[in-house]
């Protein structure tokens, strides 16, 4: 049975119909994105989220995500702001395209707010609108990735923003009374 409807919505006379007959709230309970992920992983914990290729190549093996792998590392990222800004801070963040760009963004809008900022922007430009965009909490992060080149412009920009946090990265979820401790260990550690 389909999640939202059990006809196709294809004209604007089933658009009208479907949004008559009941309210989002009637059809769906979830009331945040992070409640969208769990039930999710709850409905579909082994199927695949999200697929990642790197470079494109032809014998390239992609990186499959799961509803459960999305889920748990959206949890250690929320867990990680929650720590380290306070529930309901912003968190700026310039990160390539990448599965952890995910779990930045989707744990970000749970613990708070998620700023995502262009890299090809200058760094003062780049500094300014995190400035602008977090103005009551913000917490500047990095990745641990390869692609490290971001880190050093990231702290040049980081430098550049009033009440200079350390820069830090998150590999656990850090519980706090806000999520419940998803981490393989179950034992979460200071990065």
């Amino acid at each position: 049975m389909p999640l939202f409807s059990n006809y196709p919505v294809a004209t604007l006379k089933d658009v009208v119909r479907f949004e008559t007959e009941k309210t989002l709230e009637q059809r769906y309970d979830a009331r945040s994105i992070y409640d969208i992920f769990a039930k999710s992983a709850e409905r579909h914990p082994d199927r695949t989220a999200l697929t990642m290729l790197m470079t494109g190549a032809d014998d390239e093996t992609p990186r499959l995500v799961t509803y459960r792998q999305m889920l748990d590392g959206i949890t250690r990222a929320a867990n990680f702001f929650a720590v380290l800004a306070g529930p309901g801070a912003g968190v700026a963040y310039i990160l390539p395209s990448l599965v952890e760009t995910h779990f930045t963004l989707w744990g970000a809008e749970t613990a708070g707010y998620a700023v995502p900022l262009n890299f090809l922007l200058q760094a003062q430009n780049i500094a300014d609108l995190a400035t602008f965009c977090c103005r009551r909490r913000t917490s500047p992060i990095s990745s641990v990735h390869p692609a490290r080149r971001f880190l050093s412009r990231s702290a040049r920009i980081h430098n550049s923003i009033s009440g200079k946090r350390p820069l830090r990265s998150a590999s656990c979820c850090r519980t706090s009374s806000l999520y419940k401790c998803r981490c393989p260990t179950r034992r979460c550690r200071k990065v």
